[in-house]
């Protein structure tokens, strides 16, 4: 313990001090308690007194201040690190974990960072199709959001999955983060900006902000994780989380599509499944061979529209592009 002396702000000396568990322990210990009292006057003074009273040591609040700010530091460290790499300590036996278990496809393949997919809605029930890229407002129209198909038949188009940071690993695992990133030639508009999906973090986002194209692959808003729900009768059923909630819907501005927001309401999360269209990112994907790349880039361009082939018996056609519910 240092013998470096300074004084309070009423007159008392208070010394320097080299914390000790046993110090972080009591600090704490004190904090919790007067945290959980109703009322919190002069709740400073009491922590500054009792702790002098357990450890003979007199200090100001300033390092009780600074010490709470190192470790809300270091569990937002902690929670950076248990985001990003899966890995997490038990709060009672302090046994680190990594459990991660692979994404599963639609056919219990393993989903891989060498493959494209459809993401689509798991209910078959749901108000929309595939995701598209579109606008989320009039002006301006860049970057793009991100909304269901308002034809449920539309498969929307491919994304591929990767680490934010070189990894050995091709499979992309449950509860690590990993950045979305649309593949496909056919582009609505708003070239400048990159196809990975991040959260609006702008300061015109709303409440329950916008999922948008435009992310960075190692900027935070941009890293997102996948999660299973329980398993349902028929497949895997997966959630699309970030640090600060969970991938929902609500309806959006062209024909109330759903649009993709973050939210913290259980009642709007977007389930979803994952469709493997190709195994190879370089190549073309099988929807693209089909045509179906031009069609879902035109239904982005007129904003959802609800237009379909129609052959010459006035029946609608069917473009080969198949329906995945």
């Amino acid at each position: 313990m240092s013998n470096n002396k300074n004084v309070d702000d009423a007159g008392a000396e208070t010394k320097q001090i080299i914390w000790e568990d046993e110090h972080v322990g009591i600090f704490l210990e004190l904090l919790d308690i007067e945290l959980a009292k109703i009322r919190y006057t002069k709740r400073r003074e009491r922590i500054c007194k009792e702790f002098l009273e357990k450890t003979d040591i007199h200090l100001s609040w300033e390092p009780f201040k600074s010490k709470y700010n190192i470790l809300r530091n270091m569990y937002g460290l902690y929670k950076w690190l248990k985001y990003f790499t899966g890995v997490s300590a038990d709060n009672n036996t302090a046994v680190c974990t990594q459990g991660h278990e692979h994404v599963l496809d639609m056919a219990e393949n393993l989903v891989l960072t060498t493959a494209q997919y459809l993401i689509l809605p798991y209910s078959p029930r749901s108000n929309g199709g595939g995701l598209l890229p579109v606008p989320v407002k009039l002006l301006p129209l860049c970057p793009l959001g991100i909304s269901q198909s308002s034809v449920t038949a539309l498969p929307g188009l491919p994304v591929g999955f990767s680490y934010p940071y070189p990894l050995m690993d091709t499979y992309v695992n449950e509860g690590q983060a990993v950045n979305i990133e649309f593949r496909s030639e056919a582009w609505p508009g708003c070239e400048e900006f990159s196809k990975y999906w991040e959260v609006d973090e702008s300061s015109s986002a709303l409440e329950e902000p916008a999922i948008l194209t435009g992310g960075k692959k190692r900027e935070r808003n941009s890293w997102f994780r996948i999660e299973r729900e329980e398993k349902f009768v028929g497949g895997n059923a997966y959630k699309l989380t970030t640090l600060a909630g969970t991938i929902g819907t609500v309806p959006g501005p062209w024909e109330n599509a759903p649009q993709l927001v973050l939210t913290n309401d259980t009642a709007k999360t977007f389930l979803v499944k994952f469709h493997k269209v190709h195994g190879d990112t370089t190549s073309t994907s099988r929807l693209e061979k089909l045509g179906c790349s031009h069609s879902t880039s035109q239904q982005a361009k007129n904003h959802m529209s609800n237009n379909k082939n129609v052959d010459d018996a006035g029946a609608g056609a069917d473009d080969g592009c198949g329906t995945y519910n």
